[in-house]
């Protein structure tokens, strides 16, 4: 039986409904802290609290958010704790180990276990990195989440070690101007250097590595609980990206560097 005009232009519209209705993609923040501080000299220093992560990631769309611990002087019984909150919250969040290799001993034992065993999936190093330590972390295949003020010294950690994607905190230094353009010239030499997003004082330099590096340099990260995921995610949709490259910095690079 010849099927009708009257099918065909229903059957095309319900093909054109159901196309258009794609699920949304994935949004990660990449840099969120959890847990309890040791010196409790701020707010940032005593208590980051899981329950303003979860509400700032529902009201804004965020699916995911990458959880380490807040600066303590050692990280075992933190990094427990992460692995723990993340377990508690399955599918909010993917857990990074954080560790400062040039204040605690043992880092490069502990790592392994936190990665195969507690099933983190990073590592956050705050502080310069050791050429030990990066052997496990390549050896891990995991990304580094790198937080250290002194930015030159990225440059033998990526050179030497280029299967190993290092995803540099802050623009660099959240506030110094020429950090920022420092990262920038860093991002730009090393195809394995990424830069995150979040929490800068001055949007102009987000602008400028999004005019000079591409979307596929670019990971969306709020650092909060501090900064606000809410506002950090509308500071990267004020880009005015093309959707491709949208849907890149605020998931998609990252999905593609997790283990």
């Amino acid at each position: 039986m010849p099927i009708s005009r009257r099918a065909l232009i229903v059957s095309a519209a319900l093909a054109a409904r159901s196309s258009s209705a794609q699920p949304a993609a994935l949004v990660i923040d990449a840099n969120r802290h959890a847990g309890l501080g040791f010196s409790m000299t701020g707010p940032d220093t005593s208590h980051a609290a899981v329950e303003i992560t979860l509400r700032q990631m529902e009201q804004a769309g965020i699916g995911r958010s990458i959880l380490s611990a807040i600066a303590n002087p050692a990280y075992e019984t933190r990094n427990e704790q992460i692995a723990e909150i993340c377990k508690q919250h399955p599918g909010k969040f993917i857990g990074f180990a954080r560790h400062n290799p040039a204040a605690e001993s043992g880092v490069v034992s502990l790592l392994p276990r936190e990665i195969e065993t507690l099933g983190l999936k990073g590592l956050m190093i705050a502080g310069r990195p050791t050429r030990n330590l990066l052997e496990v972390v390549a050896r891990l295949r995991i990304p580094v989440l790198y937080q250290n003020d002194v930015l030159a010294e990225l440059h033998m950690a990526a050179q030497e070690f280029p299967q190993i994607p290092f995803i540099v905190s802050e623009l660099g230094i959240r506030r110094a101007f020429d950090a920022h353009f420092e990262a920038i010239a860093i991002a730009r030499r090393y195809s394995n250097v990424y830069l995150t997003t979040g929490a800068l004082i001055g949007y102009e330099y987000l602008e400028i590595a999004a005019k000079e590096l591409g979307a596929p340099k670019l990971i969306f990260a709020s650092n909060g609980p501090e900064a606000d995921a809410r506002v950090e995610l509308y500071r990267v949709r004020l880009l005015k990206l093309p959707p491709a490259g949208e849907a890149m910095v605020l998931g998609g690079n990252m999905q593609r560097l997790l283990p």
